[in-house]
């Protein structure tokens, strides 16, 4: 066996099922908070009347610098967002690369064993059975149902239904929060320009 079908023994879900890390996802979190309070001011229209903090009562404050803090808030942890995010799907695209690079070899080196091994226990299980013509025909449809497979094309039809959830997951982890911010701050503006 080659040295990157050996390898293959270390690929995991592991390595490419979370696109985002631990970092980004504190992130993301923050930024879904910061949506929730900007709504709830906006579009429910709870503004505190009095903030006691520190043992300070403020009663009067402007409501322009409460929204200024929070848009403010939502646009930093949009921005934190977008960056550590471009940088996760960078790495995570690495790493898809590697386990497809991994399991293309795999798929190959099976292959082609399956191959030498399935020809040769064929001639020696039905040799009996079937006469010559019969077994050389049977010998080359094997071969050609598994040369299929070991073609680029082959792995491609099962590298894309591996690859598609991933993806799939990608897109909503990272594009679902980026769409809520943008409708929520659109919202935001609309309901305190009216």
């Amino acid at each position: 066996m080659t040295e990157d079908a050996d390898r293959l023994s270390d690929v995991t879900d592991a390595d490419v099922v979370d696109p985002l890390t631990p970092v980004t996802r504190r992130e993301r979190t923050g930024l879904l908070a910061a949506n929730v309070l900007l709504f709830a001011a906006a579009q429910a229209g709870l503004i505190p009347k009095e903030i006691d903090a520190f043992g300070i009562k403020a009663t009067a404050f402007d409501t322009s610098a409460l929204f200024f803090l929070l848009f403010t808030s939502v646009g930093y942890y949009s921005l934190g967002f977008v960056i550590y995010s471009i940088a996760d799907l960078r790495a995570w695209k690495t790493r898809m690369f590697d386990l497809r690079t991994r399991l293309e070899t795999r798929a190959k080196f099976y292959a082609e064993k399956a191959i030498a091994e399935g020809i040769a226990e064929a001639r020696e299980t039905y040799v009996k059975a079937l006469p010559p013509e019969a077994l050389d025909q049977f010998a080359q449809d094997l071969e050609r149902r598994l040369r299929a497979y070991a073609t680029p094309e082959g792995r491609d039809r099962g590298w894309k239904a591996y690859n598609l959830p991933y993806r799939a997951r990608t897109l909503f982890d990272i594009a679902a929060p980026l769409i809520l911010t943008v409708v929520n701050i659109g919202a935001a503006i609309w309901r305190i320009a009216r």
